[in-house]
Parts: structure tokens; sequence; C-alpha cells
């Protein structure tokens, strides 16, 4: 009696198996970027909706993806990517040249996160930026965590094969950590300043699960079998 309520309770588990959601990186890698007047393929693109539809993560405000000129890549940014090509640029308009003074990008994410916000990112002189973890939006009374990144300036050692290079030393931050489910991440700076890429988030595990994943059903299956088994043998 002991083994089949044992057989019956892994059964069960199994098929409630928590699905274990991997982690999100976004890299800026595969936008489109429109086309001008005349034809030619711009560097610069609007961020919006682009990774909403396999993410759930969507892009409002000062938030442009640029194409690095660098590294055979196709573009006309001086932007030294650290994974590609594309980057995330802060910026009120890119292709207009730098307004001055601060603006503002907000990234949603529908499923929400947990954990931390990682990112890498590049900072010319006073590029300084805040960037805000939020478990709904701006209306919340706090945010679930803040950091201000101070005193951020391009070291010196960029060079390139005849075009200007703005940006090219990256670090990697990973020290925005926090507990509960964020919805919201704002990010405020100098217009054209502050540069990321590499966005990495952790979605939450959904448990119970209520459509089993594989694993879980091949368990279960296995756990029904030797539960009919012991079923034959203890009938005999």
């Amino acid at each position: 009696m002991r083994a089949t309520s044992t057989l019956i309770a892994l059964a069960l588990s199994a098929v409630l198996l928590p699905a274990q959601a991997d982690p999100v990186t976004i890299d800026f890698e595969k936008l489109t970027y429109p086309k001008d007047e005349f034809g030619d393929t711009l560097s610069q693109v609007a961020l919006g909706s682009q990774y909403a539809g396999a993410f759930g993560i969507s892009f409002s405000g000062a938030a442009w993806g640029v194409n690095s000129g660098l590294n055979g890549c196709s573009g006309q940014y001086g932007v030294l990517s650290p994974s590609g090509c594309g980057t995330l640029a802060l910026a009120g308009n890119p292709a207009g040249g730098s307004a001055g003074g601060n603006v503002k990008l907000t990234i949603s994410v529908l499923g929400g996160f947990i954990d931390q916000f990682v990112f890498d990112y590049a900072a010319v002189l006073d590029g300084n930026a805040l960037i805000s973890i939020w478990g709904n939006d701006e209306q919340d009374t706090q945010p679930l965590a803040s950091l201000q990144l101070t005193n951020s300036t391009q070291p010196n050692g960029c060079s390139g094969s005849g075009q200007d290079v703005r940006v090219c030393n990256w670090s990697e931050l990973n020290a925005l950590k926090f507990s509960g489910v964020a919805h919201t991440i704002t990010i405020s700076g100098v217009d054209q300043n502050f540069y990321l890429d590499n966005l990495k988030f952790t979605a939450p595990t959904a448990t119970p699960n209520p459509l089993p994943e594989p694993a879980g059903l091949a368990l279960a299956a296995s756990a029904l079998g030797a539960l009919a088994w012991v079923r034959r043998r203890q009938g005999r």
C-alpha cells in the first residue's frame, strides 16, 4: 500500500512539474532598419513592439536601435557593439543629432521578470544615467530597485579604420537585484551619451503548470506504468 501511495504521488507531482523559464536576452542584432526617400537603408530605427511578439517586451520613449559601421557592419554609427552590430541608444532622435538635455526610455515586460536586470552598457563623457525597476510602472510609490551611474566616462583607446569611434568600452552591470516581480524599467540620462546591449531578463516560474511539460508527462507515464505493474503483482 505504501509503495502504491508513493507512485501515485510521483505521478501527480510529475504532471504538476513547474515550467522552468529560460532567461531572455535582447541583443538588437536582428532589427529591420527602414529606408529613406532615396531607397537607402538607414542606420537607426525607433524601438517599439519589435520584441513584443516573441518575448513580450516593448520599448517606448527615447529608445533607438542603431547599426554600427565598424567591424564590417553595414551601418554608419561609430559604436563598437559588444555582441555584433546592433545597440540600444538612449536618444531623442539619433538621426537629427544630439539636442542635449536629459531623455528617458521605458522598457515594458508583459509577463514580468524576477531577481535582477543585467545588461552591458557604455557611456561617453557626462553620460550619467538613472535606471529604475518598477513592480508595475512609475505610478508605484517607489521602485523595486534603482541605481544612479555617476561619473561615467568613455575611456581613451577607441580607434577605428577611418571612422570616428564614439563608443567602444563596455561593462556588464549585474548589480540591479530586487525582490518580487517587476514589469517596467525606466532609464534616463543625457541624450545620446548612454548605450546598452545584451539586456537579460528572467521570467517568473509558473507553478502549478496548467499544461504539463513533456518531461513531466514522461515521468508521469513511467510512474503510472509502475503503478499498474505493482497492482498486477498484488492481484496474484
